[in-house]
């Protein structure tokens, strides 16, 4: 049976979910808005996890009304706990270069696949500095009024740059 890590955001309760949905040996790792600490100590403890169970997936999940990251993109109520403040940095830096390529349709989503675009970038550089074997790495955003997860929006959309001919 394949084995999956799901990084996922406590606030969200989607653990059950997440194993009715998926046909996998389910492992969970917890972040507030998936913004873990990518520390040295860190990547060890999700490397030795990934080795001790033969994980060769994860997948980092996000529901869409994740209250952590919408505080972020609006009124900002819980910004002021202290850790959640590079979040909520990074979350207003992915809800200007949204505000650059999408409709107002589709914004939220696009905030949501650019953090955690970024943060799969960032745990594939890490990992494979430490790692023989690659792991692939997803991102999905659970959408509970249609009980459905969707795949976020390619990096190849989400460009850190944006340029016009």
């Amino acid at each position: 049976m394949r084995k999956c890590l799901f990084i996922i955001c406590p606030t969200d309760c989607i653990e059950s979910i997440i194993n009715k949905t998926f046909e996998c040996e389910s492992y969970f790792y917890t972040s507030l808005g998936n913004a873990f600490i990518h520390d040295h100590k860190t990547i060890q403890y999700l490397n030795r996890i990934l080795q001790k169970h033969a994980i060769k997936h994860i997948c980092f999940v996000l529901s869409f009304n994740n209250t952590i990251v919408l505080d972020a993109i609006g009124s900002s109520k819980v910004s002021n706990i202290s850790i959640l403040n590079h979040l909520y940095k990074d979350i207003n830096h992915h809800q200007s270069s949204s505000k650059l390529i999408t409709t107002s349709h589709s914004y939220q989503f696009t905030v949501f696949s650019y953090h955690l675009n970024d943060k799969i970038k960032t745990l594939k550089c890490q990992l494979n500095a430490i790692r023989k074997q690659t792991v692939t790495i997803q991102g999905k955003i659970y959408n509970r009024q249609q009980n459905i997860f969707n795949n976020i929006y390619s990096d190849l959309l989400c460009l850190e740059r944006h340029h016009l001919n």
